[in-house]
């Protein structure tokens, strides 16, 4: 499948900035960079694979960090996100924004006594499940190409408009598969639910692969590997009577590490 004749993109992560003093920038700067890396090479390889001759060659881990030194050289105080792109002939660019202001630290740490005592951010259960004509490679691996995430955000926004909630920090995305309807991830983040079972980690996340495609992002990789997670089928009706019962519910991303997240609900 060539998805050269459909859409053009970049490949794409997002990081965070933040350094530590005023010295040039450093990799221990960033959070989890050395699995940044690994989801371009990733993604690059990927596509290359199914669009021969269409992607340069890909110009390694150095290439991507001295375009990421470049670009904060005079970020040398301050907050920052990140967006690194390599496009089709290999130029790596990396675009810098600065935090919006009173943003969280980034947090590593995944339990159920520091996940409570986050501020949750209000998120919103899409009013309609996700196409199944979408191009997976799309969903699979993070590019410039958003409008499945955006498209979300805007029903997300337009049903909270609807009935009177506040805006939407985020969108919770979900897909048919089979007889049910599965959650699959956050608009910007991944996902995951307190549910404690005797002898596996205590928080779950939706298992990747099969009918269900979506981002698999640096932060959820990270606490994998952590065995802070365990991966399974999680249905809306299982996460609605899950938020019913007061079960914490935790995005994250390689941007603001994790976060906690409360659903608005529709009275």
């Amino acid at each position: 499948m060539s998805l050269a004749n459909e859409v053009e993109f970049q490949l794409l992560t997002t990081l965070r900035y933040t350094p530590k003093s005023n010295a040039s920038p450093q990799p221990s700067d960033i959070p989890l960079l050395s699995r940044h890396y690994e989801r371009l090479r990733r993604a690059h390889a990927h596509f290359q694979s199914i669009e021969p001759g269409s992607w340069a060659d890909y110009g390694g881990d150095d290439a991507v960090w001295n375009a990421i030194a470049r670009s904060c050289a005079s970020k040398q105080q301050g907050d920052w996100r990140l967006r690194a792109l390599i496009s089709r002939p290999g130029v790596v660019d990396v675009e810098v924004y600065a935090m919006p202001l009173n943003s969280d630290r980034f947090l590593h740490e995944l339990s159920l006594p520091t996940a409570s005592m986050l501020t949750p951010k209000p998120v919103m259960l899409d009013p309609l499940p996700l196409n199944g004509d979408t191009n997976e490679d799309l969903l699979n691996y993070k590019t410039t190409q958003r409008s499945v995430y955006q498209e979300a955000a805007g029903r997300a926004n337009s049903s909270a408009r609807e009935h009177d909630l506040p805006p939407p920090f985020d969108v919770l995305l979900h897909r048919r598969s089979g007889s049910s309807d599965l959650l699959t991830e956050l608009g910007t983040s991944n996902v995951a639910v307190y549910d404690p079972k005797p002898g596996l980690p205590d928080w779950i996340t939706p298992a990747h692969g099969g009918n269900l495609p979506f981002l698999c992002g640096v932060m959820r990789e990270e606490l994998l590997a952590k065995g802070l997670l365990r991966t399974g089928d999680i249905s809306v009706d299982h996460l609605k009577a899950w938020d019913e019962e007061g079960r914490v519910i935790i995005g994250m991303n390689g941007l603001r590490g994790v976060w906690r997240a409360q659903i608005l609900t529709q009275e």
